[in-house]
């Protein structure tokens, strides 16, 4: 029986220089993306989001392309197949914080459950999902549709704001629950909580920095009483020899 799910498309990953038909030098260009680095992504058969979604923007290449629903298409038909006519294309741009909020206040859980449900830590969730920026440079494609398959909602249409093109799946619906404004403001108390125990740690790390430093001076002050006692005990004996 064939599994339900969105899966990340490995075989036009592994080989979409013969999909576009040109060498992954000028697919990755203007990504910013060294290709020692992409052929590293292509062994592990896995990309940041972020890091895919430069390429297809580059490349005027919707990302639907990249996530499938069961069997993946013939990749040797070509460019045109894959690639948006000028003027048809627009970027995909990823929302992380929209995602944040989504995937919890909307589906009626803490951040606490959800992490719990995708064996994720509340740190990696708060650092990839509740920043300003846009992060997740490390978080590849599969572990977002990890997330998607085991939360079982329709996850492109705000992980990807524009032109996904992604199939709805039966039953990957958006669960509103009644209560998603009681955790908007529990998940916004835990943020909060973060960011204070964040701060926190901050300081303490600067305590130890300092506490380190004074140790060290203490132990050159002690280095150089020792050196001191040392020259005074050779002293001593060189009068006493010449007395002698």
């Amino acid at each position: 029986m064939e599994k339900v799910g969105y899966f990340f498309n490995e075989e036009l990953f592994r080989k979409l220089h013969t999909a576009l038909e040109m060498p992954i030098a000028r697919i990755l260009e203007g990504t910013g993306i060294p290709v020692t680095t992409w052929r590293n992504w292509r062994r592990t058969q896995d990309i940041p989001l972020v890091a895919l979604l430069k390429v297809c923007n580059a490349r005027q290449m919707p990302i639907a392309h990249f996530i499938c629903t069961g069997k993946t298409g013939d990749i040797l038909v070509g460019a045109r197949h894959y690639v948006k006519k000028p003027g048809e294309y627009t970027d995909a741009v990823f929302m992380n914080r929209e995602f944040g909020f989504e995937i919890t206040t909307m589906q009626g859980r803490s951040v606490q459950a959800l992490c719990e449900l995708i064996g994720m830590s509340t740190f990696t969730f708060y650092k990839n999902f509740r920043n300003e920026e846009e992060t997740g440079d490390a978080f590849g494609i599969k572990a977002f549709l990890g997330i998607c398959n085991k939360t079982k909602t329709y996850p492109m249409d705000f992980l990807i704001c524009k032109n996904i093109n992604v199939p709805v799946l039966k039953g990957y619906t958006r669960q509103h629950e009644v209560n998603a404004q009681m955790w908007t403001v529990k998940n916004r108390g835990t943020m909060a909580q973060y960011s204070k125990m964040k701060k926190e740690l901050h300081l303490e790390r600067e305590k130890v920095k300092k506490l380190e430093a004074e140790v060290e001076r203490l132990k050159r002050a002690l280095y150089a009483r020792r050196n001191e006692g040392e020259d005074w005990v050779g002293k001593a004996a060189e009068e006493v020899t010449v007395k002698g």
